[in-house]
């Protein structure tokens, strides 16, 4: 079938809808695998403490344990970060480029608490603060919430 001049702009003007469409729909898939890549990228768990459940964001290479929560304004009251080392051993936190103060909680391998350091400000750089005995996990919140969540020293958190 041979199609005339008129016919083809015909045609033309009844697929542009449908390539635009087809477009959209494109940009509209890669922006849900980008927005779930970088949801995979931030993973969060949620901490059962004694009173509560806390959302944490993980921390679990050396870049994001680096990081923490330094260049941040705060952290709201219901959310904490979660630091996971690949084998128990006395390890420090330090304040670096912290804006607001956080009490840590280091936890064993067993996910025992081992130690707390409550309210740690950050005018307290370059110290660093590390329990006496080896800990695996680190969890920090917003200063004054570890006591409020109920955390003491032997017990057993989970995520």
């Amino acid at each position: 079938m041979v199609l005339k001049s008129a016919d083809r702009k015909t045609v033309t003007s009844k697929s542009a809808p449908r390539l635009v469409l087809a477009f959209v729909m494109v940009l509209a898939g890669l922006g849900l695998v980008v927005f779930g890549l970088r949801g995979v990228l931030e993973e969060e768990v949620f901490v059962r403490t004694p009173n509560m459940l806390i959302r944490a964001k993980v921390a679990d290479d050396e870049a994001e344990r680096t990081l923490g929560l330094s260049g941040r304004d705060g952290l709201d009251g219901n959310r904490a970060m979660l630091f996971i080392f690949d084998k128990p051993d006395i390890h420090s936190i330090w304040m670096k480029d912290m804006k607001f103060a956080i009490d840590i909680v280091w936890l064993d391998e067993d996910k025992k608490v081992v130690s707390i350091d409550a309210g740690v400000k950050p005018d307290t750089y370059p110290k660093k603060f590390k329990p006496d005995t080896p800990s695996k996990y680190v969890v920090e919140f917003a200063e004054g919430r570890a006591s409020e969540l109920g955390i003491k020293v032997d017990q057993i958190l989970s995520w």
